[in-house]
């Protein structure tokens, strides 16, 4: 810029007695300034466009943000709505799950029980027979020796049948 000044000044210096150097020097800074203001509107409306694009983008971006955020707020709505009746959900089926539990829990008890009683009924079941047999043995037994008996005391009476004592006997 100093360099460019002192150009200046000497050139002034050679000129001073030249009108024309001095209306064309006049004439290149004027067409300079039209080129300057000229390319400054095309640079500021360059500039305006740009700004104005600008600006539609951040209408349309705050635009999305504020859908976005109700989106956002519509779905953790949901997301509470949703927790909460997972939650009772959850929660009514273990209490569901307890109750069968303790059924369970029960009838696996009666089952024992049953199974011990039946168990305890199955051996007295094998008592009694064995003990119908010993009882059966012992009537054969006694039916035999009160043939005997008879047989000996009245040799005279005809022995009466197996068959007869067997019923009469019973």
């Amino acid at each position: 810029m100093f360099e460019v000044t002192v150009q200046h000044i000497s050139e002034s210096n050679e000129l001073k007695g030249s009108p024309n150097i001095w209306r064309q020097k006049y004439e290149e800074v004027k067409f300079e300034l039209e080129e300057f203001q000229e390319s400054s509107k095309e640079l500021e409306q360059e500039l305006e466009i740009q700004l104005a694009q600008s600006e539609k983008r951040i209408k349309d971006l705050e635009s999305s943000l504020s859908r976005s955020q109700m989106e956002n707020e519509s779905l953790k709505s949901k997301l509470t709505q949703v927790t909460k009746e997972s939650t009772e959900k959850i929660a009514k089926l273990q209490k569901t799950l307890s109750e069968y539990e303790a059924v369970n829990l029960k009838m696996s008890h009666t089952i024992r029980t049953l199974e011990q009683s039946n168990d305890d009924l199955e051996r007295a079941r094998r008592a009694l027979i064995v003990s119908v047999e010993d009882l059966e043995s012992q009537l054969n037994q006694q039916i035999e020796k009160n043939v005997l008996l008879e047989t000996t005391i009245s040799p005279s009476i005809d022995p009466p049948s197996e068959e007869s004592i067997t019923i009469s006997e019973i």
